[in-house]
C-alpha cells in the first residue's frame, strides 16, 4: 500500500507530493488542478509503467496526434501522443518524468534511444537483450524503468514515431514494445480506473465472472440495494452482439417482477454503483482509482456509499484513490466516519493545489472540523 506519492516533471507538476496516504484517499480541488493526473500517476506507478496504460490514458483524454501513412489507402491515423505526460508537453530526447512511491520504489519514464541509455548500473545485460529485439539502436524510444530498492525490477522500451506517438505501425520485425522483468517482479493486473462515464458492460461482465468465481456476487447485489432496495439479482447476457452497444448487456431482477429490466433504465447512479461494487471485488490486494466518485449518486446515499467503499477496501486489502468536487460527497464521508468511528483511521482527504509543493492533508477528524467551521476545502 502506498503511504506517499511524489511526481516530478509530470503533466502540470514540476514536483508534487501526496503525503500520509491511507487505505481510502479522497482528492479535492478546483477544476484543472491535477486531481485526475494524480490518479493516473498512481495507475502508472502500480502498473510499473506498462505501455498499454500510457496508451489508454492518452486515448481516454483525446491526447492524439495525426501520423501520415502513405501506404494505407485510407491515409494516416491518429495515435496516442506521449508529450502530454511531460511537464510543458515537451517531446525531446532526454525528457524525463519520475513517479516515486517511497525511497525504495521509483518509476522513471524518459525519451531516449538505446545508445543513450546509461548502463553503468547492474542491468547492462537487460539493455543488450532489449537492443537485440529492436530494429535500430538509434530509434527514439519511450524508456520506462521501475526500480525497487535501487535495483531495476522491470523495463519497457516503446518505439516512438517522429511525432512522439506510440502504437503506430511498427513494420516487419519491429516490436510494438519490448519488456524485461527481473527478480520475479511482474506487472500488477488488479488495478482499475473508473472514469466519470463508469465502465463498459463487457469489462463489468468480466468482473462479474470473477465475483461469481470468488463467491462475491451477493455482496455486489447488496451494494446495489443502497440505491434500489427491491433489487434481487443481476444478469449479464452472454451474446457478444449485446456489448456492441455500450449500454446493453446488463439486466436487473426485482422482487415481484418476472421480467428483467435493462440496467440503463435505472439511470447513471445504478451503473455507477455497479461499477464501484464490481471494481472493489476485482481489485483485491491492488488499487481502485475513481474519478468523480459521486457521479450519478444522490447526496442521501453518500454516507452508505463511503461505508461500502471503506469496509470492502479493508476486507479486500484494496487501496482506493478517488476525486470529487462535491461538498455532499465530503459530508457523506464525514457522516460515515461519525456513524462508524472505526472506519476513520483508514481515511484521508487531500486538497490539491499545484502552486504548493504538496497536498493539504486532512484526517477524518480534520475534515469534520473543517466542515463544522465551514472552511472551504475544495
Amino acid at each position: 500500500m502506498l503511504t506517499e506519492l511524489t511526481v516530478e516533471n509530470y503533466r502540470g507538476f514540476e514536483r508534487y507530493r501526496l503525503p500520509e496516504l491511507r487505505r481510502v484517499n479522497l482528492l479535492v480541488g478546483r477544476n484543472n488542478c491535477g486531481k485526475t493526473s494524480l490518479l493516473e500517476a498512481v495507475r502508472l506507478f502500480a502498473r510499473k509503467g506498462y505501455p498499454d496504460d500510457l496508451k489508454y490514458i492518452a486515448l481516454d483524454r483525446g491526447e492524439v496526434t495525426f501520423v501520415d501513412e502513405p501506404e494505407r489507402p485510407e491515409g494516416g491515423r491518429y495515435f496516442p501522443a506521449v508529450s502530454h505526460f511531460f511537464r510543458n508537453r515537451q517531446f525531446q530526447l532526454g525528457q524525463e518524468l519520475v513517479i516515486q512511491g517511497s525511497e525504495s520504489e521509483l518509476l522513471r519514464i524518459s525519451v531516449s534511444t538505446f545508445d543513450s541509455v546509461d548502463t553503468s548500473g547492474d542491468y547492462e545485460e537487460l539493455v543488450q537483450q532489449l537492443l537485440r529485439r529492436s530494429s535500430s539502436p538509434t530509434e527514439t524510444l519511450l524508456w520506462s524503468e521501475f526500480a525497487c530498492a535501487t535495483k531495476v525490477a522491470s523495463i519497457f522500451a516503446i518505439p516512438l514515431s517522429t511525432k512522439g506517438t506510440i502504437g503506430f505501425p511498427t513494420g516487419p520485425g519491429r516490436p510494438r514494445w519490448a519488456a524485461m522483468q527481473t527478480d520475479g517482479h511482474t506487472v500488477s493486473t488488479n488495478v482499475e480506473f473508473i472514469s466519470p462515464g463508469s465502465l463498459e458492460p463487457m469489462l463489468m461482465g468480466e468482473m462479474w465472472d470473477w465475483a461469481v468465481e470468488t463467491g462475491d456476487e451477493e455482496s455486489v447485489v447488496d451494494a446495489m440495494k443502497l440505491l434500489e432496495p427491491r433489487l434481487q439479482s443481476i444478469h449479464f447476457l452472454s451474446a457478444e452482439h449485446m456489448y456492441r452497444h455500450s449500454r446493453s448487456g446488463v439486466l436487473l431482477g426485482f422482487e415481484g417482477e418476472r421480467r428483467r429490466v435493462p440496467l440503463g433504465s435505472h439511470g447513471d447512479g445504478m451503473r455507477r454503483m455497479l461499477a464501484l461494487a464490481l471494481s472493489l471485488t476485482h481489485t483485491s490486494g491492488g488499487y481502485l482509482l475513481v474519478d468523480e466518485i459521486d457521479t450519478g449518486l444522490h447526496w442521501t446515499v453518500m454516507a452508505d456509499m463511503w461505508r461500502l467503499v471503506i469496509e470492502t477496501a479493508r476486507r479486500n486489502n484494496t487501496q482506493v484513490f478517488a476525486t470529487t468536487h462535491s461538498l455532499d460527497c465530503l459530508r457523506g464521508l464525514d457522516q460515515a466516519c461519525r456513524e462508524y468511528p472505526h472506519l476513520a483511521e483508514d481515511v484521508s482527504a487531500h486538497t490539491i493545489d499545484p502552486t504548493l509543493e504538496e497536498s493539504v492533508f486532512m484526517s477524518a477528524g480534520d475534515l469534520r472540523i473543517a466542515l463544522e467551521q465551514e472552511i472551504e476545502v475544495r
